[in-house]
């Protein structure tokens, strides 16, 4: 497809869109994954005043966020009080919808409990593998764009632009934090992300309080410092191709646990986390440098063939995703690796087998 027929392709998308949120009446479900960025939180926020200013604020608008948001989409929302532009938040008990918006989720896997209530809903993401896509009524998908908040800008500016609405300073801003986040502070950003920062801070969005939100260090909790400690303590060693790899059993701040374990020389990190009643949990990291080398979204493909092959679903990006099963195996999932890197001319070896099975096999 050429770039004008591309272009024609996304307007009417867009117009389509526009016209499903015209629609709306009654009450409308903003559902974004677990544990929320500041990339899924500014993109819901920003649909939620989209939709209130579409439809005259006829529409209550409820945003549903599973197991709570991260300590820096929290922060985000008090400094830019961004509370105003949604009537309620959910994260435990549910209220019914008529209409659903799903943001920056790539399976249904990251909504927890809720996603067997999901139902011709409107998707926008951008992820590399989204298993949500087929079955979504309509879907605002684009993987060549850095974030969410990138997509969800250029359906305001399109829908909005034509009335002169003038978008409110601290929406801007969240869209700015959500970019910031996505792009590693621009690190993973491409020449459509820097055109659409730039409109942000010229239409009014503050690119320093982005910043001042985001990149204030916080000390690690007692809690955090333990669960980094037994990640590592538990973690197995492997070998694919030259590649180092390890896995870990962890239940709790499972991201961080990652980080650690990439900041100590692994080139990929996974992390289980099994939940009572709730299935396990499969994270996925690795670097970009080990993406680009391999010339394969790694962590995308991966999580969707550990869903696939374990019964469950998995997507997200080429360096972080993530996957969710109900039953766990061990052996499956080490048959499930072996199998996925081979089949890639990378030789998959255990160097030291570490205590996350025995954490983790139960």
């Amino acid at each position: 497809m050429s770039s004008s027929e591309d272009s024609r392709a996304t307007s009417r998308l867009t117009e389509e869109v526009a016209s499903w949120l015209s629609r709306l009446q009654g009450s409308t479900c903003i559902f974004i994954h677990r544990n929320a960025d500041p990339d899924a939180v500014a993109s819901a926020y920003a649909i939620s005043y989209l939709i209130k200013h579409l439809t005259s604020g006829r529409v209550l608008t409820l945003l549903i966020v599973p197991e709570g948001l991260e300590a820096l989409s929290k922060k985000m929302i008090e400094a830019l009080n961004l509370k105003k532009y949604v009537d309620s938040e959910h994260s435990s008990d549910f209220m019914e919808c008529a209409h659903q918006v799903v943001i920056d989720t790539a399976s249904a896997s990251q909504l927890g409990m809720y996603s067997s209530i999901l139902r011709d809903y409107l998707l926008i993401d951008h992820h590399e593998v989204n298993t949500l896509v087929e079955s979504a009524q309509i879907a605002l998908y684009n993987p060549k764009k850095r974030s969410s908040s990138e997509i969800v800008f250029e359906l305001m500016d399109h829908l909005l632009s034509k009335s002169g609405c003038r978008v409110p300073s601290e929406i801007l801003t969240a869209l700015i934090c959500g970019i910031l986040y996505d792009t590693k502070y621009l690190r993973l950003a491409n020449d459509m992300t820097f055109e659409v920062m730039a409109k942000l801070i010229r239409l009014g969005g503050d690119y320093e309080t982005a910043l001042s939100i985001l990149s204030s260090k916080k000390e690690l909790d007692y809690p955090e410092r333990i669960a980094r400690i037994k990640g590592a303590m538990r973690a197995g060693l492997y070998k694919v191709g030259d590649l180092i790899m390890v896995i870990t059993c962890i239940g709790a701040y499972e991201s961080s646990v990652l980080k650690l374990l990439l900041d100590a020389g692994a080139d990929i990190a996974i992390a289980i986390a099994s939940r009572k009643k709730q299935g396990t949990r499969i994270i996925i990291r690795t670097t970009n440098e080990v993406v680009e080398r391999l010339g394969f979204p790694l962590a995308a493909e991966l999580a969707r063939e550990l869903g696939k092959s374990m019964k469950g679903s998995g997507g997200g990006h080429a360096s972080a995703a993530g996957v969710y099963v109900e039953e766990f195996k061990p052996e499956l999932f080490i048959k499930v690796l072996t199998r996925f890197f081979e089949s890639r001319d990378l030789a998959f070896k255990t160097i030291d087998e570490g205590r996350w099975l025995c954490e983790c096999g139960d």
